[in-house]
Parts: structure tokens; sequence; C-alpha cells
């Protein structure tokens, strides 16, 4: 487990958690993983929010879909939390949503 700030696979540059966290395109709950880019070289990343740590990797089908971490890093002050359905990371003292609850049947 690495400390500190995360470091794009990519580009091998640390980049912010919170512009990295703002940049999030969608979060399934499926496999409660979620994707955003590298503020760094905007390249795409997989990631899963723990209650502290983020763990960077990818999603694959082995008779359902699964993520797999590759890197994990401690970050002491993030969380990831719920909220009436609504999936959410919190760091900073900021509440960032990774996916929004799920629709009321009408």
């Amino acid at each position: 487990m690495s400390q500190g700030d995360p470091i794009c696979p990519r580009c091998d540059q640390p980049f912010a958690l919170e512009a990295f966290l703002a940049a999030v395109s969608g979060y399934s709950t499926v496999t409660d993983s979620g994707g955003s880019v590298c503020p760094a070289c905007n390249d795409g990343m997989e990631f899963r929010v723990g209650n502290g740590s983020l763990e960077l990797g990818y999603t694959y089908w082995s008779g359902s879909l699964h993520f797999e971490g590759v890197k994990v890093f401690k970050i002491a002050s993030l969380r990831r939390g719920t909220d009436a359905g609504a999936v959410y990371a919190e760091y900073a003292e900021k509440r960032y949503l990774l996916s929004p609850p799920p629709a009321s049947p009408d």
C-alpha cells in the first residue's frame, strides 16, 4: 500500500485527489468502482474508494463483472459513504457524488 498522493499509472505523475474526484464520469454500484481521468495527462482510470484508501485498477468479466485493484494508495482522510442510495466520497471537507441515488419508479 502506498502513502501520499496517488500516482497516475500512465504518466507516473502524482495527482491531486480533489481534481480526480471532481472529474468522475460514473460509478457502478455493481462493481463498487468508477471512472475518472488523470488531471495531468487526461488518461482514463478505473478506481474504487474505500475508507482511508483509493484503489486504481480495472474491471473485467469472469462470469460477472468484477473490479481488480492493482495499486492501493493510503489516504487517511478519504471516506466513502451512502446517503439515500447515493454513493459519495468525502475528502478535504468536501463531498463528491460518485453515483446518484436509484431512480424511483413512477
